[in-house]
């Protein structure tokens, strides 16, 4: 078991292709869209991995200009898988994203702000090395 986060439990019957996801005691459903034979019930995989880099990265945010006291009222985040190719090695994709920070912020504070919102944990996952074991 982690200790960094805890399991993603995720089940999946006939439905095409509800997927039922549980996270403690969170529920969540993904699904495919109707055009690739899905129900359109839920965000689809990619769209539940954006969603989990905008809560990261707005969370980072957030948690940095609270404990340095700045005066940052809300933030936005938009992102979009932009691209996706299969190269020989694997996909090589490129997320963009949009970052709204609202508040009375010098232009330093939101240099820093966005300096610190590519450092979240999620991006720093998916920029980095991860290996998927199989486990008995």
């Amino acid at each position: 078991m982690s200790e960094i986060t805890r399991p993603v439990k995720a089940s999946l019957g006939k439905e095409h292709y509800a997927t039922k996801l549980s996270i403690g005691p969170h529920q969540l459903l993904g699904d495919e869209p109707e055009k690739k034979g899905g129900g359109d019930a839920g965000p689809t995989p990619s769209e539940l991995l954006l969603s989990a880099l905008a809560s990261c990265i707005l969370i980072t945010v957030r948690m940095y200009a609270d404990r340095k006291e700045w005066p940052l009222e809300s933030i936005e985040i938009e992102v979009d898988l932009a691209e996706r190719e299969v190269q020989s090695d694997g996909f090589h994709s490129r997320i963009v994203k949009k970052l709204t920070l609202n508040g009375n912020l010098s232009e330093d504070q939101i240099e820093r702000l966005m300096q610190v919102s590519e450092r979240c944990p999620v991006a720093k996952t998916l920029l980095g090395h991860v290996t998927i074991e199989n486990i008995n």
